[in-house]
């Protein structure tokens, strides 16, 4: 089975689906979402975080190319593009073959984000969690260490 995507990661797209004027500029269009989770992910990358933290779920690019019946040899992104009107279509486009994917494939839909506030403290929260457990791992590799 396909990974899920992870918690923050969860609460921040339904937050750009809600409201993407807070996080893509001030239209909803499928390039702005696909150059912000690009520098999402490349900074997952470089933090060496892209394995606890997912974005999309494992194979939802696969799933696309095979609902469209093209070669998965371009990015998701562009399959959807190729498949919507303009770019605002493209772009809920993206959030309804994701949210297909993710039911199909056993998990929650992405939630209704109701409150931005809200939802960065939950995402505050895990960075929190986040930051305990890597201290705890630290504080016992220095005991290992020593």
């Amino acid at each position: 089975m396909n990974a899920d995507i992870s918690d923050v990661e969860r609460i921040l797209l339904s937050c750009i689906k809600a409201r993407p004027c807070f996080f893509i500029n001030d239209e909803r269009l499928l390039s702005n979402l696909e150059h912000y989770l690009n520098g999402y992910n490349s900074a997952l990358y470089i933090l060496g975080l892209q394995e606890a933290h997912k974005i999309y779920p494992d194979g939802f690019g696969q799933y696309i190319a095979s609902k469209y019946k093209v070669p998965y040899t371009v990015t998701l992104f562009s399959i959807i593009r190729d498949h919507s009107n303009n770019e605002r279509q493209a772009f809920d486009l993206f959030f309804e073959l994701l949210d297909e994917y993710l039911l199909n494939n056993g998990y929650e839909a992405i939630p209704v984000c109701t409150s931005i506030t809200s939802s960065w403290e939950q995402i505050d929260t895990f960075r929190r969690q986040n930051l305990a457990e890597k201290n705890s791992e630290n504080k016992e590799n220095e005991q290992w260490i020593e």
